[in-house]
């Protein structure tokens, strides 16, 4: 019996042109040019993935979702490995683990990417901070880290004015000190994936803390915590330049049952 992979696929139909565009979330994102109309669209996906997959058109269809942007492609006589090779499309990244010694070098790569956000970083400093840590996570892609977070509980040394902020105003609570996702991976959902193992990290603290820049603004930054449901506490300013808003969300801590 020859192999097979189901795809799941979203469709852009009446776009400029013929393109698979990215996977994200598992999803693949594609586009043609042909319009939603007597099934057009569908054959235009189907003789599109055939033809980057170097197959035969007649082992490609649409197995559900033929009238939806939302569809599941069967290709027939391929491994999910040969297909993902021939579309060229990358492994998908890790769950989130544990911190390495090993990736030290990475992370300060990556931080030092993204140092307008975040504070700068050498090895020693990097080295007491994850001392301090409560939970500190990595996502790997292709076999490199692409993503970390980096959480303090309350009563450390660590010196951070916002970490002391919340110490001053909370007795329970997990400060999110920083999460880096590399620039090639952004909306991929890393950083969700970050923030969920992050949450579950602070549920016995009960409340998950961070700041996010109001001056200059990120508003990309902004609504995402909005949206994950985080609420501005306060707004604290670091001179003239800068002013962060202090972001909280509370958590409910896993209840245990009663002793029978």
């Amino acid at each position: 019996m020859l192999s097979g992979v189901d795809l799941a696929v979203r469709l852009q139909p009446r776009a400029r042109r013929n393109a698979i565009v990215e996977e994200r979330d598992g999803v693949l994102r594609v586009s043609v040019a042909a319009a939603p109309v007597d099934g057009q669209a569908n054959a235009a996906l189907c003789k599109l993935i055939a033809k980057r997959a170097g197959i035969a058109r007649g082992r490609v269809s649409v197995i559900r979702g033929e009238r939806s942007r939302e569809k599941v492609v069967r290709i027939e006589g391929v491994t999910l490995e040969e297909l993902r090779r021939a579309l060229r499309l990358t492994a998908p990244p890790t769950p989130p683990r544990e911190l390495r010694r090993a990736d030290w070098p990475r992370l300060l790569s990556l931080n030092r990417a993204s140092v307008r956000e975040l504070s700068e970083l050498d090895e020693q400093r990097l080295e007491w901070i994850l001392s301090l840590a409560h939970s500190a996570l990595a996502v790997e892609h292709e076999g490199q880290v692409a993503a970390f977070a980096v959480a303090i509980a309350p009563g450390t040394a660590y010196d951070s004015e916002n970490y002391r902020w919340f110490g001053d105003h909370f007795q329970r609570f997990l400060y999110l000190d920083r999460i880096v996702v590399a620039d090639s991976l952004r909306r991929r959902g890393i950083g969700a994936q970050l923030y969920d193992a992050m949450e579950a990290a602070a549920q016995p603290l009960e409340r998950m803390v961070c700041e996010v820049n109001v001056l200059p603004v990120n508003e990309p930054s902004l609504a995402f915590h909005a949206a994950r449901g985080y609420v501005e506490i306060a707004r604290v300013a670091h001179g003239q330049e800068k002013v962060v808003a202090m972001m909280g969300k509370e958590l409910q801590a896993p209840t245990r049952s009663a002793p029978s």
